[in-house]
């Protein structure tokens, strides 16, 4: 192709993309992604603790036709691993923190 002749050079498309972010329950302000365009509809879970309140996620008007694609984060998904519930969690690292710093809380 000739540098010169701007007919011969591919133009970028435009790509039509959704983002949307949910509460992956994992820490405050973990999130998984939604991201959905031509290519389907992918979730990518990122590290996160399956909690009731994903029952509610296919309701969702950008997962009502299902999911193409999941990048599934399951580090810890053998019950062998026992972890405290997220707002336990939270509560123990405030107490243990109002003991150090009281000034901080």
């Amino acid at each position: 192709a000739d540098p010169g002749n701007r007919d011969s050079v591919a133009q970028p498309q435009a790509v039509a993309l959704e983002v949307t972010l949910l509460d992956a329950n994992h820490c405050p302000g973990s999130t998984m992604f939604v991201f959905a365009g031509d290519f389907g509809v992918m979730l990518h879970t990122g590290d996160f603790r399956l909690h009731p309140e994903h029952a509610h996620l296919g309701s969702l008007p950008v997962l009502r036709n299902g999911i193409s694609h999941i990048f599934l984060d399951n580090t810890y998904c053998h019950p062998q691993f026992d972890h405290l519930p997220r707002d336990a969690a939270c509560e123990e690292i405030v107490a243990s923190t109002q003991t150090k710093w009281p000034c901080v809380l």
